[in-house]
């Protein structure tokens, strides 16, 4: 990159200075606005650079809110508040990475200082603005059902409201308060999540850290990450389907590329290394991450069964990288012993069916009344309700809507732009993270119910990694 790209972090940080200088004092005109930017706009490039752009880069994110038509003090406050994390976290990584000896290539996704960080500046951004007290409609009865260890409607979602009750014991508020503040924590882990995907996917801090901020700053996301709801939960438990399975893939070509690289010829040509930049891991047994996929979605399945489609996707995902795994059936009994395991919190509907507490009912203890309630059978009707092509087309539609009031648009053409470069370089990836996004926009599209945004949160992780993995390809 040319020399003068150093110089425009600092001009990014003198035109953001400058438009607040402005909106705080008010200007007379918009020459008096052009000329305060250029005269601060210049000071600050001449300032940072000094440093090099892999110090300075984080000041750029500050034209997302110079680039903003209107006037607004809370966007104001979070691109700066974004900016300020992104500077602290590029700071620390380069440290580490010269600690290393200087190899930023090789990147511990296990560098706990880092995520840690993230998680706590993301609870803070979503503590700031937790909703404070009761809610109305589903919030609120999900804030009783945890205090009263009750039943929610169904599919009754027992895993969160065991979570949630438990969280409603802590004495920091109300239990209203409570579960608002659960849903901050499971957004928080979600962004450290899918950053340390980001780092499998690039190998690269600044790829993996736009697109966890990108995710927990969408409209939706953050929305759901300060009141009390289970589609945080639902996004969390996505964001770990992904990161297993992505880590099952990078231990799986690493196994087979020893092998191969141990019966090379001489002349064989090295094609062996993964499509996928592989970054240091934990363990490179493939089986360890197949299990923990398998427990992932059993837990999944036990809070919210539209997980079964990820579910789905993931399956396929594993023969595309492993087809060698349908024919050792001993490799599947400790998987299929984790995903029984993830759905023994189902047995809390029928032990609280006799309880007098809100939506306990004797039907739960029986076999039909159980399944009607944990399958949420009620609903079949509207699943897959709008598939007529007069009604498919504008549904569709409303789906790139509701991405626009996700992300902005520059950021969803680098989406589609490595959601393009996934078909074209790593197909099994384009199927992972493309198919995982398609089948849930395809869902929430079909299904009938007065709002989509919410159902669409497992699109948005595959989103956001998408985002990283076309940053990541950039030199």
């Amino acid at each position: 990159m040319g020399r003068w790209a150093r110089w425009l972090p600092g001009a990014a940080l003198g035109v953001f200075i400058a438009r607040v200088l402005g909106e705080a004092v008010g200007l007379p005109g918009v020459g008096a606005a052009v000329a305060l930017s250029a005269a601060l706009g210049s000071l600050g490039a001449w300032l940072l650079a000094r440093w090099p752009l892999g110090r300075t880069w984080p000041a750029l994110l500050l034209l997302a809110y110079v680039i903003q038509p209107e006037v607004l003090p809370s966007v104001r406050a979070e691109t700066f508040f974004v900016t300020l994390v992104a500077l602290v976290l590029n700071e620390l990584g380069r440290r580490a990475a010269a600690g290393r000896g200087g190899d930023a290539t090789r990147i511990r996704p296990t560098s706990w200082l880092v995520s840690a960080l993230l998680f706590v500046a993301f609870l803070a951004l979503y503590i700031i603005t937790l909703a404070p007290d009761v809610l109305a409609a589903d919030s609120g009865e999900l804030q009783v059902v945890a205090a009263q260890l009750g039943v929610a409607h169904p599919p009754g979602f027992p895993l969160y409201v065991l979570l949630a009750h438990l969280f409603t014991r802590l004495p920091i508020g109300s239990p209203a308060y409570m579960a608002n503040l659960l849903s901050a924590v499971f957004g928080a882990l979600t962004v450290v999540v899918v950053y340390r995907s980001g780092l499998l996917l690039t190998g690269r801090r600044l790829p993996a850290l736009l697109g966890a901020v990108a995710l927990g700053t969408a409209t939706t996301f953050w929305s759901q990450a300060t009141t009390a709801n289970v589609r945080s939960l639902t996004a969390l438990f996505a964001a770990l389907a992904i990161y297993a399975l992505l880590e099952f893939r990078i231990a799986t070509k690493r196994r087979d590329t020893k092998g191969k690289l141990g019966r090379a010829h001489p002349n064989e040509p090295l094609e062996t290394q993964p499509k996928i930049r592989i970054v240091d891991s934990e363990s490179a047994n493939p089986d360890r991450w197949l299990t923990l996929f398998a427990l992932v979605m059993g837990f999944g399945l036990t809070h919210h069964v539209s997980l079964a489609f990820l579910a789905l996707v993931g399956l396929v995902f594993i023969v595309a990288v492993d087809p060698a795994l349908l024919r050792s059936s001993r490799r599947w009994w400790r998987p299929i012993a984790a995903a029984l395991l993830g759905l023994l919190p189902l047995l809390y509907l029928p032990l609280r069916a006799g309880a007098e507490v809100r939506g306990a009912s004797p039907e739960l203890a029986t076999l039909p009344g159980f399944l009607e309630h944990a399958l949420a059978t009620g609903f079949r009707g509207d699943l897959f309700y709008y598939l007529a092509p007069a009604e498919l087309g504008p549904r569709l539609l409303v789906m790139g809507n509701v991405m626009t009031f996700q992300f902005a648009p520059l950021l969803l053409a680098a989406m589609l732009m490595g959601l393009l470069l996934m078909v074209w370089r790593d197909r099994p990836l384009a199927l992972l993270l493309g198919g995982t996004f398609t089948v849930y926009v395809f869902v929430a599209a079909t299904y009938r119910a007065p709002q989509t945004v919410e159902y669409m949160m497992p699109a948005y992780v595959p989103a956001a990694l998408a985002l990283a993995y076309a940053v990541g390809r950039l030199p």
